[in-house]
């Protein structure tokens, strides 16, 4: 006989949410700071070669986008996925609640 005990750490899974949001931020932020700086740069340097950096530079810029909705994606999968859990033990904890076999103790006492 097997005896597996399954469910959700709920306080992990909380903790990596906010991991994840941390990140994130972090991550804007440090992009926010690489903007700035080639946004400066660009005021000082007026080249072919600092063109073609500003060009690639940009084409690189939309990736930011990517990233950070990629890591709002794994956030709001895991919420999904704790609030599903969350919804799923209300639900048999009502059940169970509601269970009541015939010839209980309850049923006993009341035919007394």
């Amino acid at each position: 006989m097997n005896n597996y005990i399954t469910g959700i750490n709920e306080n992990q899974l909380q903790r990596v949410i906010q991991h994840i949001q941390d990140n994130i931020d972090k991550i804007e932020s440090r992009f926010e700071n690489i903007d700035k700086i080639n946004s400066d740069l660009k005021l000082s340097y007026n080249s072919p070669s600092a063109s073609s950096y500003f060009s690639k530079y940009n084409d690189l810029k939309v990736n930011y986008e990517i990233i950070k909705n990629n890591l709002l994606s794994y956030k709001n999968d895991l919420i999904n996925v704790l609030e599903s859990y969350r919804k799923l033990m209300t639900t048999a904890v009502d059940k169970v609640d509601t269970f009541k076999p015939k010839g209980s103790i309850d049923e006993e006492r009341k035919s007394e």
